[in-house]
């Protein structure tokens, strides 16, 4: 077969010719090319260890034909080893149907299998996410396979994880040969048995290219090859050193004009990724159309940040657009995210799992507001009531053509289990009626993802019969999970710009380099090997990375590659990702360059660079006064805030900027502590001292208890699964008994109120507070003011200027008997009070950790007051001058805010280290 880039007068007779293509105006150049390379493209079949290096092997090829003045040439046989394999099968299984009888199945289709295939468990609860230990299990079995590790060795008998693998294996591979059925990764072992009957649809010489290493599987299946007459070549990448274009010795990596190694430390994660956007696009617009360099991003974690890259780059190259047609971006990205993701197959995953459920409102608002579904009269449905909403219900309530047609399909009209390639029709049948997707509605990106969708049902119309009949809901379910496993992303042309992972880098050849991630915890990472094979059944096979001296090796090797394969390397690192604090890797030697926000090193926006504009820095920290005379929701959280961050007491409690929580599937350690405090309050609303405490038997207190956390539980908890309800009970019980030893032990006390209700006002803003709990000692006839804590806490936060937690010192003011201020930290093996008294001593009870007044900068209680009433003060009067400066006390007030991309402070360089 020839490649043509010009219409041929008189093509060969005896050869096959490509119509005539045209050769985009980009062609990056990606692997280095010689002769040799050249004449074994041509004839030989070449072999590479992944997509992306096949791909650009291709290209490279065309470039050379091109470069060397051919109009024509024959076509390369350059493919993927996993692109030749199921190719190779297929015409062996053509050839010779008994022999290779076995019917290849693919990913998703083996994911069924392995699905379908669980060994009976106790409990659901034992492994909740099936799906994703599926994904392990087809990783260890493509591990079992490339590497011949016998799954009935007694090393997977070392653990209950491995065993229960060892089991879940066999059955699978029961269900496999029960059915003829075989799996990708099982291929090259097929092939090398039934050898050497197929060598005749092979060329005389097959060359393993950029192979660094070979699996077992792969060493096997050549050496069967190579035993029946083939030629094997291996053949390593052509480097820029091999080419001759370095001038300087291999250890060399300084700076010079052709050739630069750089490492760059930024701030946190997204000045990093900002920062080589910029630099990209720079690279990109300082440079001729018609000399285009050729620039690698790599992301080692593509994967897990491939949406916020996408969002970064396509602000950097169209900063002035909203268009997002992957074919006109200047950057190509790997990978990509789940289908499922996908606005218009999320809606079209909707619509069919309504044919089977009621939606919650929710989910059926965003239903009928589809722009891709033509489904007319919905809007005409009042959804206010909090209850799911069933399709019958809809159909009878509207006159709705789409709905009644639904209806009307034997599937729905009369539910019953089919095999999913007659659901699959069924699918189809409701997507065409209403009318998905709704073509004038589509972008390229969308019309790409909802082909793909399309795609995906086509295939189960003529896929093979895995899990068996099934009900409409375990249908969709099904089809989900498919949608979810495919990554997706939108074709894009030829461009300069290339994002890809480290490993689809491995061996490319780029002008310019940019690898972010490179930090002391990820070069040389720790191995992370699959939990379901021993590691020490890895570390005896010698299975690449899986030791921390392999995946060390691993990494030298790959940063040799890069430096000698690419003429301008920037290695990069974000100083912090959340708590996490890095350094550089010490795999390069080069110097580090701190690039801040500002200054010499930074990055101005490519829209303001284009215009022409000088941007100017204002800080307004500065709002409208607040004037009213009215109270202020928020009670002291607001002067917690206003102390923390002033511009999150403007969010909170100006621009009510706070967003509602979304109901979570279970509890969060928020709703379990006020579970906690639920339950404490009616305890001592029933037992009102410390002498009804001791009066009670130690069975009269648990009944007590008992009856109250039921109450709670049935209150606050019914719609959580009962085992869940069962074990939360549980929990109340102990630790609530747990803390009344803590009350036993403190000096006699009685309870004055329970979530005692208190107006302050503090200089003029009125604030409506709630006191968990007052105590009165007995003794001294003095209030004890009580704050129930489940999480952790310091009493040094009461102390200074600006009090990062003014809730009990603000208590303290307004009510004049209080001598005591105390946190109740109630949590499982550290229950104890944690405060500060004017009366107590460390000897007033096991239970009580005291602080000292110099802990809070004060000489005495009364100074103390003094203190927290400037303090108070100021803070009151911060807010209502309207004060609002993006100035948060430490980093940990930036981890849970919701306002980070309305305040800006990552770009404004004030977050500070602490």
């Amino acid at each position: 077969m020839l490649n043509t880039v010009s219409r041929l007068a008189e093509p060969a007779s005896d050869q096959q010719v490509n119509s005539t293509r045209q050769i985009p105006e980009y062609v990056p150049r990606l692997i280095k090319f010689d002769q040799q390379l050249g004449e074994l493209c041509i004839d030989a079949l070449v072999l590479t260890p992944n997509n992306r290096l096949a791909d650009a092997l291709r290209q490279a090829f065309v470039q050379f034909q091109l470069d060397a003045g051919n109009t024509a040439w024959r076509t390369a046989r350059i493919h993927s080893f996993g692109e030749f394999l199921p190719t190779y099968y297929a015409r062996l299984q053509n050839a010779w149907p008994k022999a290779f009888a076995a019917l290849p199945l693919n990913n998703a289709q083996q994911r069924l299998v392995w699905l379908a295939s669980l060994p009976e468990v106790k409990s659901a609860d034992e492994h909740p996410d099936w799906l994703a230990l599926s994904r392990l299990a087809i990783d260890g079995w493509a591990t079992l396979n490339e590497w011949h590790i016998d799954i009935e060795t007694h090393q997977f008998q070392l653990n209950d994880t491995s065993a229960f693998y060892q089991n879940w294996t066999r059955l699978f591979k029961k269900r496999l040969r029960k059915n003829n059925w075989i799996t990708h990764s099982e291929l090259p072992d097929a092939i090398r048995l039934a050898m050497p009957r197929g060598i005749e649809f092979l060329p005389p010489a097959i060359v393993l290219y950029g192979f660094e290493t070979e699996t077992r599987q792969q060493s096997a299946l050549m050496n069967t090859l190579e035993s029946s007459g083939l030629e094997i070549v291996r053949k390593k990448i052509i480097t820029i050193r091999d080419a001759g274009r370095l001038k300087h010795p291999k250890d060399s990596y300084q700076h010079t004009e052709d050739r630069y190694t750089r490492v760059h430390q930024l701030a946190d994660e997204d000045s990093e990724l900002a920062h080589a956007a910029n630099w990209a696009r720079r690279l990109v617009d300082n440079n001729q159309q018609t000399n285009l360099p050729s620039v690698g991003i790599i992301v080692p974690d593509l994967e897990l940040q491939h949406a916020r890259i996408v969002r970064q780059f396509d602000t950097v190259f169209s900063p002035s657009s909203e268009d997002t047609d992957p074919m006109l971006r200047s950057y190509n990205i790997s990978g990509g995210t789940s289908l499922k993701r996908s606005t218009v197959c999320s809606d079209a995953l909707r619509l069919l799992r309504w044919a089977a459920t009621a939606l919650r409102p929710e989910e059926f608002a965003r239903l009928r507001e589809s722009p891709y579904l033509n489904l007319s009269g919905l809007e005409k449905i009042n959804f206010s009531r909090n209850f799911p909403i069933s399709m019958p219900y809809t159909n009878r309530k509207i006159e709705s053509a789409v709905l009644r047609k639904i209806s009307t399909i034997e599937a729905i009209k009369n539910p019953g289990d089919l095999p999913l390639s007659k659901w699959s029709e069924v699918f189809l049948e409701i997507l065409e009626m209403a009318q998905w997707p709704i073509v004038g509605t589509l972008e390229s990106i969308h019309f790409q993802a909802a082909e793909r969708f399309r795609r995906i049902l086509e295939e189960l119309k003529n896929d093979v019969d895995i899990i068996g009949p099934c009900d409409l809901t375990s249908a969709v379910a099904h089809l989900e999970s498919l949608a979810e496993q495919v990554r997706y992303s939108p074709e894009s042309s030829e461009v300069p710009v290339q994002i890809m992972t480290a490993l689809e880098a491995d061996g490319l050849s780029f002008d310019y380099v940019w690898l972010l991630g490179f930090h002391n915890r990820a070069w040389p990472a720790i191995p992370t090997t699959n939990p379901f094979i021993p590691r020490s059944l890895l570390l005896e096979k010698n299975i690449p990375r899986s030791s921390l001296q392999s995946e060390l090796a691993f990494a030298q090797r790959y940063i040799g590659n890069l430096l000698d394969h690419c003429e301008r390397v920037i290695f990069s690192y974000a100083s912090y990702s959340g708590d996490e604090e890095f350094s550089a890797s010490k795999l390069v030697n080069a110097p580090v360059t701190r690039i801040g926000e500002s200054g010499p090193g930074s990055l101005s926006h490519p829209l303001a660079e284009s215009l022409s504009l000088i941007l100017e820095d204002y800080n307004d920290f500065q709002a409208t006064e607040f004037t009213s005379d009215t109270k202020t929701k928020g009670g002291s959280s607001l002067l917690r805030d206003q102390s923390n961050c002033p511009f999150l007491a403007l969010a909170n409690y100006r621009l009510k900027a706070s967003t509602k929580n979304l109901q979570e599937a279970f509890p969060d350690a928020s709703d379990r502590g006020s579970i906690l405090h639920k339950v404490l309050e009616l305890f001592f609303t029933r037992v009102e001292s410390q002498e009804a405490l001791t009066i009670l038997a130690p069975a009269e207190r648990t009944e007590i208890l008992k009856e109250i956390i039921d109450f709670c539980i049935t209150e606050n908890f019914a719609r959580f699964p009962k085992p869940f309800r069962k074990r939360e009970v549980t929990r109340l019980l102990d630790l609530a008994q747990e803390w009344l030893v803590v009350e036993l032990q403190r000096p006699p006390f009685r309870v004055l109120g329970n979530e005692q209700a208190m107006e302050c006002d503090i200089a003029g803003l009125r604030l409506d507070t709630r006191i968990d709990r007052i105590d009165v000692d007995e003794v001294t006839g003095e209030h004890i003011i009580i704050d129930y804590k489940t999480g952790a806490v310091n009493v040094k936060d009461w102390g200074g200027s600006r009090p990062k937690q003014p809730q009990l010192p603000m208590y303290a003011l307004f009510n004049n008997q209080t001598k005591s201020l105390f946190y109740a930290r109630v949590k499982t093996g550290e229950c104890k009070y944690m405060g500060i008294s004017e009366t107590y001593t460390p000897d007033n009870g096991k239970g009580i950790q005291l602080s000292g007044f110099a802990d809070l900068g004060a000489e005495n209680w009364k100074s103390l007051l003094g203190n927290w009433r400037f303090a108070l003060s100021s803070l009151s009067k911060e807010f209502q001058s309207g004060y609002a400066e993006v100035r948060p006390v430490n980093r940990k007030i930036c981890e849970y805010c919701e306002y980070q991309s309305l305040c800006r402070i990552t770009a404004q360089g004030k977050l500070s280290n602490e």
